[in-house]
């Protein structure tokens, strides 16, 4: 994928915290919390939930990409179905459905950890970070 960084940091920049009353989440445990941010770009999502101020899982959706984590050591990646639907049901946020990838798109991870680098400004947005560049330092240290 390899985004430029200018891109990078304005599609970070373009992330909002959406109001999660609009999520339907199956009951999970009540002490889990969950964040879903919107960008300006349609299916560029990212939603976490956190535990007691930990990410317990979180997922990145963008162009037809998708990035999964439940920390400390589980990572995949993969595609979205949305750049295969017909335009008249693409927009509906339930035709996204996903594809895990046989292997990792480590190139995927570092441009979604770049784009997230660029804001410090809110607290969930840099845990993601923080994550997501654990992965990477973990992935290049074993290769």
């Amino acid at each position: 994928m390899n985004i430029h960084t200018s891109e990078l940091a304005a599609l970070g920049n373009s992330l909002r915290l959406i109001n999660t009353d609009l999520m339907k989440i199956p009951e999970t445990s009540p002490h889990t919390k969950r964040f879903w941010y919107q960008g300006q770009e349609s299916y560029f999502d990212i939603m976490v939930a956190m535990q007691e101020q930990e990410i317990t899982w979180l997922q990145i959706t963008l162009r037809g990409k998708v990035l999964s984590c439940k920390p400390p050591n589980t990572l995949w990646t993969g595609e979205t179905e949305e750049l295969d639907v017909p335009p008249e049901v693409a927009y509906y946020a339930a035709s996204k459905t996903i594809r895990d990838g046989a292997e990792v798109n480590w190139e995927f991870v570092e441009d979604m950890a770049t784009m997230l680098s660029h804001r410090s400004d809110e607290p969930i947005l840099t845990q993601v970070h923080a994550v997501l560049a654990g992965q990477l330092n973990q992935h290049f240290e074993t290769v």
